[in-house]
């Protein structure tokens, strides 16, 4: 009797048509290099975090400096956490917010937080009220540090990066006259700046150039590659390597010397019918999972690439009106390195953190839904599936629990069926192996669906044994 997995994950289908084979679609999970899945990690309370927050507003950006975390929400209004204490860094005088009306930037030097937002750069220094930059620093949008400078990038469209004095003292003068280089590959618009492995990456509309420290010049371009970048920040850092959207709202992943496109053919199907322009991006590492999500805030999407196993899932919230899949509702993210937990700012003004071993979204139910590809093993004949054996870990209910996994097929580009009901099995369980006898009718094509409700989900695959019939 002839038996195949059913593709869940792996490598994708050159095709977005399901008769095609189409592409497996994965939300809520994440999928290792050998394509086990299990559930994301959930959004969960940070204990230390106030129960009231001090701000309403979303919060727009986090980082930290000397240990203290530093966020910024949507009034402008700059913010320092530490362990069971929040302390507003802003008055009611602008001078102590973040200037401009774009997505901050926040970069750390020894001394002081620096926070660009498309305006006057602020500062922070450890105590009192944030306030301007001193040295009149030019307006600008995304700020980085590298060989003992602050860079700046200009708000305008001249292309420029601009850069301080030397060290500590140094971050305050700025002699914008002579400090100054445009990414000169072509005249296009700067629209992002940032480091990688001691560069500066110069993000263009129309081309990415790589700066380098120099003795001499101080910056010098050290290659360009002509490819332009799409929204400013959805670059995500990956070791020596960065990834995002570029101009023509692909995925793509370079070191600064060469740039290949990651976007499989659902994922960039999506990404062309999506607003794009306000995504932000973020990495977050677990296990032996190295993320890179794209967050889309207008269209309530967030896209998340493997980079071990290069491939794609989405992360999805829940919309208790609808019974269904709503955004995943976190607005900002950032390692913090120092209590080696990710962050995540929410739209109440409050940060929370990314737990793998959460199964809630802060009490919200995390939907994990696993779509296969069209399934017709090489041949159009017809197929009478004679046994399903699905593989995952079992025992995470408790005795007594009514936790189920629930699969669903269709036939052809039929409706999918009623769900079987698959018990998540309480400690007792050990057996990994459950067995579906002889479902449905035979088929030609069918696809597979798997769903599972907030329970700590280890899914290993799914082989069906089948016999082909003589038509």
């Amino acid at each position: 009797m002839p038996s195949a997995a059913v593709k869940f994950s792996g490598s994708e289908t050159p095709s977005v048509d399901e008769l095609a084979g189409g592409t497996p679609a994965q939300t809520n999970v994440a999928v290792d290099a050998a394509g086990a899945i299990r559930m994301r990690p959930g959004v969960a309370e940070l204990d230390t975090f106030p129960a009231a927050p001090a701000s309403a507003g979303p919060v727009v950006q986090i980082g930290s400096w000397q240990g203290i975390v530093i966020y910024v929400t949507e009034d402008r209004q700059v913010w320092s956490f530490t362990p069971g204490l929040v302390t507003a860094l802003s008055s009611g005088s602008p001078a102590t917010k973040v200037d401009g009306g774009l997505r901050p930037v926040i970069a750390s030097t020894r001394t002081r937080a620096i926070i660009t937002g498309g305006g006057r750069p602020q500062k922070w220094e450890g105590a009192g009220l944030s306030a301007r930059l001193g040295g009149s620093p030019p307006v600008s949008s995304h700020v980085a540090t590298i060989a003992q400078r602050v860079v700046l990038s200009a708000s305008d469209p001249s292309g420029i990066v601009y850069w301080s004095g030397i060290g500590d003292t140094g971050a305050e003068t700025w002699l914008t006259g002579l400090n100054f280089r445009e990414a000169e590959t072509k005249q296009d618009r700067l629209v992002g700046l940032y480091e990688n492995s001691n560069e500066l990456v110069a993000l263009g509309t129309e081309t990415i150039q790589m700066l380098s420290p120099d003795p001499s010049e101080t910056f010098t371009n050290a290659r360009s590659i002509p490819v332009g970048w799409g929204s400013p920040h959805s670059y995500i850092q990956l070791d020596e390597m960065f990834m995002g959207l570029d101009a023509r709202d692909r995925v793509v992943l370079s070191n600064g010397r060469s740039l290949e496109t990651i976007s499989s053919p659902a994922i960039g199907r999506q990404l062309e019918e999506a607003e794009t322009s306000d995504a932000w991006g973020f990495r977050y590492k677990f296990e032996n999972y190295d993320l890179g999500a794209l967050v889309l805030p207008t269209d309530g999407r967030t896209f998340v690439y493997d980079a071990g196993g290069k491939s794609w899932t989405e992360w999805r919230g829940y919309d208790s009106a609808t019974g269904g899949f709503g955004r995943f509702n976190i607005t900002a993210a950032y390692y913090w390195p120092e209590q080696k937990t990710t962050l995540v700012g929410l739209s109440d003004g409050r940060l929370a953190r990314l737990d793998p071993s959460a199964t809630t979204d802060l009490g919200e139910p995390i939907v994990c839904q696993l779509t296969s590809t069209f399934e017709d093993h090489n041949s159009t004949r017809l197929k009478h599936c004679q046994h399903l054996r699905f593989k995952f870990h079992r025992g995470g209910d408790a005795i007594g629990g009514t936790n189920v996994m629930l699969y669903s097929y269709r036939d052809d580009l039929g409706p999918f069926c009623e769900p079987f009901r698959i018990p998540i099995g309480d400690p007792t369980d050990v057996s990994p192996v459950v067995v579906i006898d002889s479902p449905g009718m035979p088929y030609r094509v069918r696809q597979h669906r798997i769903v599972v409700d907030s329970t700590a989900f280890r899914f290993a695959g799914l082989t069906e044994e089948y016999a082909l019939l003589s038509q």
